[in-house]
């Protein structure tokens, strides 16, 4: 996840007109059948609902979690 629209995102989450978004502000990971997100040490930070996350910390997702970078909200579902 992250502002920038070079090759490294093509397959990732680009929110370019989302000025407060870091260019590589985190990412999702997935460990065995579980879900993660982890913010990669953006300059804004990233929350789940009202939590602001710890840099570079394992956050496990659940259906209906909301992850917040930026002024972006994006809603998890997860298929396990």
């Amino acid at each position: 996840v992250g502002r920038s629209q070079g090759k490294k995102f093509r397959k990732g989450i680009s929110l370019p007109k989302d000025l407060e978004v870091s260019t590589t502000h985190g990412r999702f990971e997935m460990q065995g059948n579980k879900f993660f997100y982890v913010d990669t040490g953006s300059t804004n930070g990233s929350r789940i609902g009202e939590a602001l996350l710890e840099a570079n910390q394992l956050m496990e997702l659940k259906t209906g979690m909301e992850v917040i970078v930026g002024q972006t909200t994006m809603r998890m579902t997860v298929p396990f």
